[in-house]
């Protein structure tokens, strides 16, 4: 049994039992957090949508793909439904699974789950209070070549690009080659770029 080391919301550090494969009993601390989604809205015209989200920590505008987490009694796909048209605007008329993940296994049990977004329309966005975000749309291969370049930093962006490359691809997208990082951008600073 699991308990709560500190109350801190929706992400609550835990410290459960786990057992080696010799059989011995440890206390491993965990993040006990809710899972969410991620999605990869193209458009018709061969753009996909990323929002320039600011965070506080580690101080960064950094473009990232919209998505949440999944709220109680939620579904994936009915929380990525949601956060879509709360930071975008677009509604999807096909959302594709493409599979989940877990961002650090090594101490959170939560959950990243990924989907490609397609036939979009367009509306206002309204993003919560606390969310700086600005939409913007890059064609599929710039995407893929700033990516490979290293101008993404958003582990999750990272991963949801990757996870939609074959499914892309068998679209019809041309993904296209890296493009080099910019030599006046220092390395930690790249994710800003828009």
């Amino acid at each position: 049994m699991s308990r709560t080391l500190i109350r801190a919301g929706r992400f609550d550090p835990v410290e459960g039992p786990w057992r080696s494969p010799e059989g011995e009993r440890h206390g491993k601390v965990m993040m006990d957090a809710p899972s969410f989604a991620i999605v990869v809205p193209v458009t018709p015209g061969g753009r996909i949508a990323l929002v320039r989200n600011r965070h506080p920590v580690p101080d960064l505008h950094l473009l990232e793909w919209p998505g949440g987490l999944i709220e109680p009694g939620e579904s994936p796909r009915t929380a990525l439904r949601r956060e879509l048209t709360e930071e975008t605007g677009y509604r999807a008329g096909q959302l594709s699974a493409l599979g989940r993940y877990y961002p650090n296994s090594h101490w959170g049990t939560y959950r990243g789950h990924v989907f490609v977004a397609e036939d979009l329309r367009s509306g206002p966005p309204s993003p919560d209070p606390e969310e700086w975000l600005e939409l913007q749309t890059l064609p599929i291969q710039k995407a893929y070549g700033r990516s490979r370049g290293g101008d993404f930093l958003d582990g999750h962006t990272i991963v949801a690009l990757c996870s939609a490359e074959a499914f892309l691809r068998a679209r019809g997208w041309k993904i296209g080659a890296a493009t080099p990082p910019s030599l006046d951008t220092p390395p930690d600073r790249r994710g800003e770029l828009a």
